[in-house]
């Protein structure tokens, strides 16, 4: 869920919930600072989530000392109206039904222009996989739920604010700065022009594939809008969804095949970049902050491996077996 003001300086982190609570590729990683993350079984937004980002997003406002008007869908994980609380800081505004598509800024090419960044990023990390795999003569690296997040961010941060206010002018909701009266028009035509160059961004990465008979860039970035008709859950699904597990921590997703690297060959293989970065081949370029962060990283290793082995030999002196 993307959430910005009017004018494209405010973007909030986006919300992003996934299925599992503490998923293997997430521990040990801060992402708390860019993105609001929650879980649940389906992936799908709850009243519970929303009410929790509503108090959160009050908070932040509140600190800021700002008053929002926030602009709102009728969607049923969003309550009606007189079901969610007041807040100081924040006031809901519910969009009439059947008009999210027209009045909705985010509706209005906003999403489109973070699914489009979004597609080309990860075509781009698909191209450089199968590039690699052929190299290496092995399988592409899957796509994991870390990436899904990196690539979140990057392409919400490359959303300009250009496009956003242009989004909230073609809506036509706010009152025009001047008066000429085809302003609607004019941002609608720049709307569009954007959206075409990131259209033709996208096929160019996805012409890299190495793949025949491909989707137009269009119908990618719109593929989960293809059939998709409104999903509601029965009684028995939202109970399932909601119901507490308590190995919840522990469940991964069966298509996060995740490598296993040990700590040795982890060292190896930055000890060879180290090497090839103290020693490159003739006009490749390496630079001081790259040897100094992947000796951050053998450090950071070795320190690591030191202390499972300290921990290690603690726990077989006091075995009983």
């Amino acid at each position: 869920m993307l959430t910005c003001n009017a004018t494209g300086d405010d973007k909030l982190k986006p919300l992003f919930i996934h299925k599992y609570k503490n998923p293997r590729p997430l521990r040990g990683v801060s992402i708390e600072n860019h993105v609001d993350y929650y879980w649940n079984k389906t992936a799908w937004m709850q009243q519970s989530i929303w009410l929790d980002y509503l108090k959160n997003l009050n908070s932040l406002m509140r600190a800021k000392g700002k008053k929002i008007l926030l602009l709102v869908d009728n969607a049923p994980t969003h309550g009606k109206e007189e079901e969610i609380p007041s807040f100081s800081n924040i006031e809901l505004f519910y969009l009439p039904p059947n008009t999210t598509s027209h009045l909705q800024p985010l509706d209005a090419g906003i999403i489109n222009s973070f699914k489009a960044k979004y597609r080309k990023l990860l075509v781009k990390n698909r191209v450089e996989a199968y590039d690699l795999a052929q190299e290496l003569n092995n399988k592409a690296a899957p796509v994991i739920i870390r990436n899904a997040i990196d690539f979140v961010i990057e392409a919400w941060d490359q959303v300009e604010s250009a496009t956003i206010k242009n989004c909230w002018k073609k809506t036509g909701i706010l009152p025009s700065e001047n008066d000429e009266l085809d302003e609607e028009d004019n941002a609608n035509s720049i709307v569009k022009l954007i959206e075409e160059e990131e259209q033709r961004d996208l096929e160019d990465a996805m012409s890299k594939l190495p793949f025949d008979d491909l989707l137009s860039a269009f119908n990618y970035i719109n593929a989960d809008e293809l059939n998709n008709d409104d999903v509601f859950l029965l009684d028995d699904e939202i109970v399932e969804t909601v119901r507490p597990n308590p190995n919840a921590d522990d469940l991964q997703d069966d298509d996060e095949i995740i490598p296993t690297i040990s700590l040795t060959e982890a060292l190896i293989n930055v000890e060879n970049l180290i090497n090839f970065h103290n020693f490159p081949p003739e006009n490749f370029e390496v630079t001081n902050e790259e040897l100094k962060i992947l000796k951050i990283i053998r450090r950071k290793v070795l320190r690591y491996k030191s202390e499972s082995s300290i921990q290690l030999n603690i726990d077989e002196f006091i075995s009983f077996d």
